[in-house]
């Protein structure tokens, strides 16, 4: 599958690594790991230690099963070689997580440098869009699978 935005994958993987590089000395002490419902930050990290990694290592490790799960799967790997939208959807469900956790880092890293963002707010639309667009997506997939077994009656 050759298309336009093969690119990117790669690049909202890379690009929080690439953050966590160019900032490392400015990061202060204590970064932000986790904020409550309220949007209080309620769970702080050594800006020095592995848990600065989470959110780009958990998109990363989901972004790399999705990319095995066809092998694991036979009946997901005969549907990629039939069909050209269940390839799509999974490059959409990609890209979906790693910008959804790669948004989450930078509300994170963000804080940590002093920007006052109101993070509660961000992390809450960054979920509703991450979601909301899988759902769309499911239901696009539902109805015209639905759809298609319906009129080949």
């Amino acid at each position: 599958m050759k298309n336009k935005v093969n690119w990117l994958e790669p690049a909202l993987l890379l690009a929080p690594f690439l953050v966590i590089a160019a900032f490392w000395n400015k990061l202060p002490a204590r970064v932000p790991v986790h904020w409550n419902l309220r949007g209080e930050i309620d769970r702080w990290a050594s800006s020095k230690s592995i848990e600065i990694f989470v959110l780009p290592l958990i998109a990363l490790a989901l972004v790399a099963l999705l990319r095995v799960l066809p092998w694991l799967d036979p009946k997901l790997r005969a549907t990629l070689q039939e069909n050209e939208r269940m390839r799509a959807t999974l490059q959409i469900m990609r890209l979906t997580f790693a910008a959804f956790f790669g948004a989450l880092f930078s509300i994170q890293i963000a804080t940590a440098l002093g920007y006052t963002i109101a993070s509660g707010r961000a992390v809450i639309w960054c979920t509703l869009v991450c979601f909301s667009g899988r759902f769309c997506s499911w239901l696009l997939n539902f109805f015209s699978a639905k759809a298609r077994s319906v009129f080949s009656l």
